[in-house]
């Protein structure tokens, strides 16, 4: 298995209304082992909405509040993780299950072992399309 994709309920908390429940699509492959891809497809009418995270900042992000910019990630309480993304219309705060997100990163790092990842990347073409830029 190269690929791995799981639905994980997200809630996304708007100050002091309901949560909104999210069905958000977490995708990982090993042809781009660095990162797992978080679709939260067609949100409030909204396009597709894709953002790219490292799963090392993911992993991180169970244990200590990390990241910078416009990915934040860290513990809420015994239960719960938060991610915070920020982008040109504001900042967005969700709700994760720990041990969800937990699962997917186990599982992740039965497709690529944490540390392996350089190695399964094809170096070849981005060199050669550097060196000739």
């Amino acid at each position: 298995m190269d690929k791995l994709t799981t639905r994980l309920p997200m809630r996304l908390l708007a100050g002091g209304e309901t949560p909104l429940h999210l069905k958000v699509e977490c995708h990982y492959s090993a042809a781009d082992p660095f990162a797992v891809h978080i679709n939260f497809g067609c949100v409030g009418g909204l396009h597709e909405t894709v953002w790219v995270a490292s799963r090392e900042l993911l992993m991180a992000g169970l244990k200590a509040p990390t990241g910078h910019g416009d990915l934040l990630i860290g513990p809420w309480d015994h239960a719960y993780s938060y991610m915070a993304l920020t982008g040109d219309t504001g900042t967005a705060l969700l709700h994760i299950r720990t041990r969800e997100l937990t699962d997917f990163l186990a599982a992740t790092a039965q497709i690529v072992a944490v540390g392996a990842e350089s190695a399964r990347i094809d170096w070849e073409p981005w060199i050669g399309d550097v060196l000739s830029a």
